[in-house]
């Protein structure tokens, strides 16, 4: 994943919104997607700040982690493979015979 812009930048470009200057003007100015510089400008707009949210990691708390570990077994589940949908087929063999092949099953 590439790293979020810088906190300037962003700071720059919600600063020319507020200026006066249109989402899509700010955007070319500063050389940044239209989508982004909406998105910051409603992010200052909802919380006063235009910090970058943290990236990746797990989205599990610990407590979650605890409740799945302590959750018992369920018996009766059963993972479908597309194998599973169709009936086993009897062994055979092949071998080359003079005239022909021959099948064994």
């Amino acid at each position: 994943m590439t790293k979020p812009l810088d906190e300037d930048l962003r700071v720059r470009v919600v600063g020319a919104v507020g200026e006066g200057l249109s989402s899509h003007a700010s955007a070319a100015r500063f050389r940044v997607s239209i989508s982004s510089a909406i998105r910051w400008a409603k992010l200052e707009e909802e919380t006063g700040s235009v910090k970058a949210k943290p990236m990746g990691g797990d989205v599990l708390s610990p407590a979650d982690y605890l409740h799945l570990q302590a959750a018992p077994p369920r018996s009766g589940i059963r993972v479908r493979t597309g194998w599973d949908r169709y009936p086993a087929r009897p062994a055979y063999s092949h071998s080359i015979v003079p005239g022909g092949f021959e099948v064994t099953l």
